[in-house]
């Protein structure tokens, strides 16, 4: 194993300091005797000039070749010590010096390499050294985190850093400008340019978070008695179990233990602090949330470890993405096809022959780069709260002009290099519960949640912007979301049915439902549909873009896993993801119809005069008092208010009839 020293990192060293490099050497001996058979490297700007480090002529009178007397005592001083400097016969500082040194055991050779080009702007050449080491780590349930904390401090940091936010931000506009003028650029290179402004733009943040202490620190849990654990013992882990049936028995005794800790904590809160014992026992019979993975081989019951639980998600995920069969239909191959001429034709608005013609409205009417008021709509609709992965979503929020200068100035570049960083298309997957027992054994209980990265909620805000309304008219009453939403369809399948049954019509009922649709959805299909739907040019390759570079990993108890390339499925937990996928699904309710023709509903007179207009025409308006405030979109809120409010039932019905008709026209 090695252990390295950065000599910067623990002393200033000064020319031919020799108590400086006593120290150090001294240092270097309480190691070795304290971890026998450990290697030690000792890497840095050691500000001395080694003779044997060059091959210069006799006539030379360089430092190295004409040593001061200090130089050559501390030389003398490492040979003692054993220490010797393995660099290349290569300068590393612009006086044309070797005094970068990489020193190991003289017994030990180590490969160091000196890097030939410039590392900023510093004098100093960068040298690094290839050596295999072994780290081991022991933890119990997980590794500490470093986590972004106080996030109403980012204002105040960014001010702190104004010149360097100027500074990337006119180099970005640079790159922009260049990219515009060079349209020749292939993708590769112009993603590089992308990912480089990203990365220095996420350098700036974390240097800032960490220096100006925005983040917190959660460490791992301690396993030895008396640490603070919450419980006398910790939770029983499924990788240290033979069978599931063994770590069952453990999970109750870990239970029983729990519950005799609660009770006499209970106990104790009441004889001291009964309001404390009473809000105890409160938090305690709530529903906990919390579940623990332990999956299980489906063939012999034996529980997997962390690892192979780790390895079977993501075998699972990367078989639901391939959907791909065996011999692609006839529809498919069309799709693929017809994708393939879009992109070679670079999706143009007015559109393909052999394809259905585009509507009127494309995103074409907008090709220009992105405008500060879009970005502070975009900006608005971000929640700090949310997590995401990279920076934090604070820190895209701050309200510094610089620092939302310079978020615009990058995603116009993405957006003139028609390209997403790489940065910002990786997400990473937290599996779940979705059904059964807290202790998961089987995959399907999972269900897989994605975090993305904090620019890619920024780009997807504002590319969603430029095409949410051609996305909604395509699907028009298709789209549907969040809660109401649900509960108004099955409210309205329930009065279809009631209205049939009323007039003795039976009532035949089709449901479709497509398994892990999210993970399976056809990137082509998406395309194709979008396409149809008016996203044209610069929108639509973008949208092509991310999901060509999608990629994730998946974290299971402190573990991340390989990177995954899917090739299906819509990109969960990117803005864009639900109205790209309903997009898609309106063909789903075209091949539905082609099998079962929908039934119509013959509603009874007095509901037929309703929704006709007759009432409205024959009852008198309601009070002006109770329009008043309603709007031409009440709430469902305003509505009961209103009612509530009304002097009599017929105020009330004559209310009712006259917001029935505002809706049906």
């Amino acid at each position: 194993m090695f252990v390295s020293t950065e000599l910067e990192s623990q002393v200033q060293i000064l020319e031919g300091d020799v108590e400086t490099w006593t120290q150090i050497i001294a240092e270097y001996g309480k190691l070795r005797s304290r971890f026998p058979g450990v290697r030690i490297v000792i890497l840095g700007d050691a500000n001395i000039h080694l003779q044997y480090l060059v091959q210069h002529d006799d006539r030379c009178s360089c430092l190295h070749c004409v040593q001061k007397a200090t130089d050559r005592k501390i030389e003398a001083d490492l040979h003692r010590a054993g220490l010797f400097a393995f660099n290349p016969p290569h300068p590393t500082h612009q006086s044309g010096h070797i005094i970068d040194l990489c020193f190991a055991e003289a017994s030990h050779p180590i490969d160091v390499v000196v890097e030939p080009s410039d590392i900023g702007l510093s004098d100093h050449k960068l040298i690094w050294a290839d050596c295999a080491i072994r780290l081991q780590f022991s933890f119990q349930q997980s590794v500490g985190r470093v986590m972004w904390a106080r996030p109403g401090l980012w204002e105040h940091v960014f001010c702190q850093a104004l010149p360097a936010l100027e500074a990337l931000r006119n180099a970005i506009e640079e790159a922009t400008e260049e990219i515009f003028e060079a349209r020749s650029l292939q993708v590769k290179r112009r993603r590089a340019i992308l990912d480089a402004a990203a990365w220095a733009r996420d350098a700036i943040v974390c240097l800032l978070g960490h220096c100006f202490s925005l983040t917190v620190v959660r460490g791992a849990r301690c396993t030895h008695p008396g640490a603070g654990h919450k419980w006398p013992e910790s939770v029983p882990r499924p990788e240290d179990f033979d069978d599931f049936d063994s770590y069952k028995l453990a999970m109750a005794d870990f239970n029983i233990g729990i519950r005799e800790g609660v009770f006499e904590k209970f106990v104790s809160l009441r004889n001291c602090d009964p309001n404390e014992a009473k809000r105890f026992l409160s938090a305690c019979v709530k529903s906990n949330k919390g579940f623990q993975v332990a999956l299980t081989d489906e063939e012999t019951g034996q529980l997997l470890s962390t690892q192979q639980a780790l390895q079977a998600l993501a075998d699972d995920l990367e078989a639901r993405a391939d959907v791909s069969p065996a011999q692609d239909s006839f529809e498919h191959c069309w799709v693929r096809e017809a994708v393939r001429s879009i992109k070679q034709a670079k999706a143009p608005a007015a559109g393909l022959p052999g394809l259905p013609p585009l509507p009127q409205e494309t995103t074409a009417n907008n090709p220009h780069l992105y405008t500060s008021s879009e970005l502070e709509q975009a900006l608005s609709s971000i929640q700090t709260r949310k997590q995401c992965i990279h920076g934090p979503l604070a820190a895209v929020k701050a309200s510094v002009p610089e620092a939302r200068e310079l978020t615009l100035a990058l995603v116009n570049l993405a957006r003139a290099a028609e390209v997403t960083a790489t940065s910002w298309c990786f997400r990473r997957i937290n599996p779940l519960r979705k059904s059964g027992p807290r202790v998961v054994r089987k995959l399907r209980c999972l269900r897989p949640i994605s975090l993305t990265a904090d620019m890619a909620a920024v780009q997807d805000a504002l590319w969603l912007a430029r095409c949410k309304r051609q996305l909604d008219a395509f699907t028009n009453l298709r789209q549907l979301g969040g809660k109401m939403d649900t509960i108004l369809v099955i409210l309205a399948v329930i009065l279809h049915v009631q209205i049939r049954h009323y007039q003795g019509v039976d009532t035949y009922l089709l449901f479709s439902d497509i398994q892990q649709a999210f993970d399976t959805a056809s990137h082509d299909g998406m395309l194709f549909s979008v396409y149809l739907a008016g996203v044209v040019e610069v929108e639509w390759r973008l949208l092509s873009d991310f999901l060509a570079m999608d990629t994730a990993n998946i974290m299971l108890a402190g573990l991340l896993s390989q990177v995954l390339t899917l090739r299906a499925g819509i990109p969960q937990g990117r803005k864009f993801s639900v109205q790209v996928f309903t997009a898609l699904l309106k063909h789903f309710g075209e091949v539905l119809l082609t099998e079962c023709s929908p039934s119509q509903s013959l509603l009874p007179d007095f509901a037929a005069d309703a929704i006709s207009g007759l009432w409205a025409a024959l009852s008198p308006a309601p009070n002006d008092t109770l329009l008043s405030g309603l709007g031409e979109q009440p709430s469902l809120q305003q509505v009961a208010a209103a009612v509530a409010q009304a002097p009599s039932p017929t105020e009330a019905r004559r209310l009712a009839i006259h917001l029935l008709s505002m809706q049906s026209t």
